[in-house]
């Protein structure tokens, strides 16, 4: 599997996926995961080290508040994405990014852009949050939902129990509306 850099996906907006800067030598190499001359806005208030074994699925999870910063440092991954930042599910863009730790890459993501994270093989990820984990700030659907229009290729992955129990979007979506959440871009 190789990463997104030689197919162009389309994104949802504020969604980006940066080549990270490496320095090779006779050692190994350096890889600057932010930094402020990258452009780095990233201040993560809150960094996670996700060891995932073969056909794990994480997620479909969604936030409020925080932006999440990922990259693969060993093995692979595919981050499924779905935009709820549109008036209707059905007009959301729709992205599946394939990451590995051969091409270092980091993926923001924006609050209201539900994301999910399969391993096909056993991998470990960094996972960068913009402000401490709060249970309340995120939010699951399930994986398999037909209305997310996801291709996951994917058969009995292994999941958390919180995962397997999680709603659907159109629950989920219901249950935000109803607490006067809105998730909007700037373009919307």
């Amino acid at each position: 599997m190789g990463t997104s850099r030689s197919q162009p996906v389309r994104l949802p907006p504020g969604v980006h996926v940066r080549d990270l800067p490496q320095r090779d030598d006779d050692r190994g190499y350096l890889v600057e995961l932010t930094s402020v001359t990258l452009g780095g806005a990233a201040r993560p208030a809150q960094w996670n080290v996700l060891h995932s074994n073969a056909n794990t699925f994480r997620g479909m999870h969604v936030h409020r508040r925080h932006t999440d910063w990922i990259t693969v440092v060993a093995g692979e991954a595919i981050l499924g994405l779905v935009d709820l930042r549109t008036a209707r599910i059905d007009d959301a863009v729709r992205a599946t990014v394939p990451m590995n730790s051969a091409s270092l890459q980091v993926l923001t993501i924006p609050p209201g852009v539900l994301h999910g994270i399969y391993t096909p093989d056993a991998s470990v990820i960094l996972n960068a949050l913009s402000h401490e984990f709060d249970a309340a700030d995120d939010l699951a659907v399930r994986y398999d939902d037909p209305q997310l229009a996801l291709e996951w290729d994917v058969e009995d992955p292994v999941l958390s129990s919180r995962d397997r129990a999680a709603p659907t979007v159109a629950e989920l979506l219901d249950r935000v509306a109803a607490d006067g959440v809105t998730w909007r871009t700037r373009d919307a």
